[in-house]
């Protein structure tokens, strides 16, 4: 159960260190839907690079040895307290945060009301020092694979996130304050419209809507980058993966052959 929790919390807080609205992770039920132990829970990844890794599908295809496997599960299993003290600092003031009337959610963002920038910098040192750690795991040629996956995951998250960033400039086509700025507000307007399906409840029916939604917004999105900026993205990408879909089934349902159609 402790492990468990600790990739609830590992997944909902690598989202927010990006400091964006991830479509997919909106699209996910509430508290993570993990199941099993390090590597399981539902969809995964929501979290970014570290989530993509509660993906067994995932492990299987970065073809991870069983060493690998027990050094990334001992790096979890330490950073656990420190993200779980980071986590409770997250609480808004006076507990529930269950509404967001009134300007809880900063710049119209989604997540935790409340969330201060030294709190967002925190995480964010959290998350890099994570990412290193699983860096210096992978081989080279699996951490790259694992960033690509991540960018075919959740390319508006990933188009800004630093490991991605990198790879863009050491291209000579870095993302511009201006791209960024089009690119954060396709994102807020999107975080908008989810906010207003998962008022009517999470159901295959909204799951279907907010599809549509993320491809409304990634479209205009990556509208703003140049042909050389979208080349190099797609071949940060790599070779195309079939992700398992999310489930609706309840705790401890299987997740079966159904996968992502596109």
């Amino acid at each position: 159960m402790r492990s468990r929790a600790f990739l609830s919390v590992l997944s909902l807080a690598s989202t927010f260190i990006a400091a964006t609205f991830s479509p997919l992770a909106m699209a996910q039920p509430p508290g993570g839907g993990g199941r099993g132990g390090m590597m399981g829970g539902g969809m995964g990844g929501m979290g970014g690079v570290a989530g993509l890794l509660r993906v067994p599908e995932v492990v299987e295809h970065l073809k991870l040895d069983e060493t690998q496997k027990n050094e990334l599960k001992d790096v979890q299993q330490s950073m656990g307290d420190e993200m779980r003290k980071l986590f409770e600092g997250m609480r808004p003031a006076g507990g529930g945060g269950g509404g967001d009337a009134g300007g809880g959610r900063q710049g119209g963002r989604g997540g935790f009301g409340g969330m201060t920038d030294e709190m967002r910098k925190k995480m964010e040192e959290f998350n890099k020092n994570t990412e290193d750690k699983i860096s210096a795991i992978l081989d080279p040629t699996q951490f790259d694979r694992l960033v690509g996956l991540f960018a075919q995951q959740n390319p508006m998250q990933a188009i800004r996130h630093r490991l991605v960033a990198e790879k863009m400039k050491a291209a000579n086509c870095p993302i511009t304050e201006e791209q960024e700025t089009k690119m954060k507000d396709a994102e807020e307007a999107a975080g908008a419209k989810f906010r207003e399906l998962m008022s009517g409840g999470f159901n295959p029916e909204n799951m279907t809507k907010m599809g549509e939604i993320r491809k409304e917004s990634e479209e205009k999105a990556f509208g703003a980058l140049n042909e050389t900026q979208k080349k190099k993205f797609e071949e940060i990408k790599g070779e195309k993966f079939e992700f398992p879909r999310p489930q609706f089934g309840g705790p401890g349902g299987g997740r079966g052959g159904d996968r992502r159609p596109n």
